[in-house]
């Protein structure tokens, strides 16, 4: 177990995001809606896409924008995530 704990640390490593302020808004709980414009700019500029599309697309999807803001995970690490899964699964099975 502690060799994919030192591979999980080492996937998220370079993937650690300048988005602190971003990250601690989604920890919160808090909502697209509520936040204000230089927040909203910034967790478009999280999710690499500009405003104006993240918002027409969410209110196309949505509705409104009032949505709840969503962290990111890498695709590297959802993958050892689920092999993890699989390997315990399949122990128990």
């Amino acid at each position: 177990m502690k060799s994919y704990t030192r591979r999980l640390e080492r996937l998220e490593a370079p993937n650690r995001q300048p988005f602190p302020d971003v990250l601690a808004l989604v920890a919160a709980g808090c909502r697209y809606a509520d936040l204000t414009d230089n927040q909203r700019e910034r967790y478009a500029e999280y999710w690499g896409v500009a405003r104006d599309a993240l918002e027409e697309v969410e209110t196309a999807v949505v509705g409104s924008l009032d949505f709840p803001l969503e962290r990111k995970e890498p695709q590297e690490l959802k993958t050892v995530i689920a092999d993890l899964e699989d390997q315990i699964l399949n122990r128990k099975g």
